[in-house]
């Protein structure tokens, strides 16, 4: 969130007891610092107030308790900080049946190991900057360069740049260019497929969607109009 606050859903262990009754279902955890460093299937413990979802937006905004409803979302829980959550251990009985899925960031830890440096690559590759430790981080900001950590449009351009560069300079040297072929709109199509699977893989959300979303523009003008100059 650009705000700063990160949010995340939270499976209730049954298992676990409040003081009065038997807690199940799904919270809605807001964190104000740090908590996009929280990784998926991780265990945790925090002390919050429960409160239910509920809309306070003006009129023709999007209704905020609907949106939650929809993701079976009915109540929130807030921590200030990433030192209010207690990281627990893996329990078989609370994961049983749920299968942490693998993500592009964890693809990648396996292939580069847990160097800080392979950390800052991941996050710069796929946006997953739950590697990073908080000093690293800290000097990304304090440097101005924090947005290189976030997929976005940077990001999204290069990828889709270096496709179009790399295919449109190999099909320069094929024959179809010699007899007189459009080598332009097949280097836009690669790009194209790799924006998507890009798209797919990132850790962006609303970003990368209209990162994409802009670049898929982008290319689609190079399939319109006669002559059209790919790096313009």
């Amino acid at each position: 969130n650009p705000s700063g606050t990160a949010r995340v859903v939270v499976a209730l262990d049954s298992d676990q007891t409040s003081a009065h009754r038997k807690l199940t279902g799904r919270v809605a955890l807001y964190i104000r610092h740090g908590g996009d460093r929280l990784s998926v299937g991780e265990r945790i413990g925090f002390t919050s107030t429960l409160r239910r979802v509920e809309g306070f937006g003006n009129f023709g905004e999007p209704d905020w308790e609907a949106v939650n409803a929809r993701q079976g979302l009915f109540v929130s829980a807030f921590a200030w900080n990433e030192q209010d959550i207690e990281r627990l251990p893996p329990s078989a009985g609370s994961t049983k049946g749920h299968a942490v899925p693998a993500t592009p960031g964890s693809r990648l830890t396996r292939l580069l190991g847990d160097d800080p440096a392979a950390a800052l690559v991941i996050a710069l590759v796929t946006g997953d900057r739950t590697r990073l430790d908080s000093t690293t981080v800290d000097s990304m900001r304090a440097a101005g360069l924090a947005h290189v950590l976030a997929i976005s449009g940077l990001h999204v351009g290069i990828v889709a740049g270096f496709v179009v560069w790399a295919v449109h300079a190999l099909a320069l040297r094929s024959p179809l260019a010699r007899a007189g072929c459009d080598v332009v709109r097949p280097a836009a199509a690669a790009a194209l497929v790799a924006l998507v699977a890009y798209a797919a893989m990132g850790a962006g959300g609303v970003s990368v969607a209209r990162a994409s979303v802009s670049g898929a523009l982008s290319l689609r003008a190079l399939f319109i109009g006669p002559a059209a100059r790919p790096f313009r």
